[in-house]
């Protein structure tokens, strides 16, 4: 079962939360603060679970890499691929429930 887009979630719905309330909140500090800790409450609970079903001692590493930019040139075999990934190891795994849990208290 992949669970990579649990961690892909955990990683850009932080982002995404920091977005909404530069545009849409307007000043609004009760609808910014709960945009926030709710984004970093979601990130932790999927982090949380990322790591119940895989395990932090799992030992292997998940490379997970979506494309990113993609450019095809005129001649045959010329294009550009830019890809955007994640390596996650159980360091980092450990790290990013760290990072998510003080960040909800």
């Amino acid at each position: 079962m992949d669970l990579s887009w649990t961690i892909w979630i955990a990683f850009l719905l932080p982002l995404g939360a920091a977005v909404a309330i530069a545009l849409l909140t307007l000043g609004n500090r009760q609808a910014s603060a709960g945009l926030s800790i709710g984004a970093i409450t979601v990130s932790f609970v999927l982090t949380a679970f990322y790591s119940v079903m895989k395990g932090l001692n799992q030992g292997g590493l998940v490379e997970s890499e979506v494309t990113w930019l993609s450019i095809n040139g005129s001649a045959p075999g010329d294009s550009l691929n830019v890809g955007l990934g994640l390596l996650l190891d159980p360091l980092s795994l450990m790290m990013l429930l760290v990072v998510t849990g003080v960040g909800m208290l």
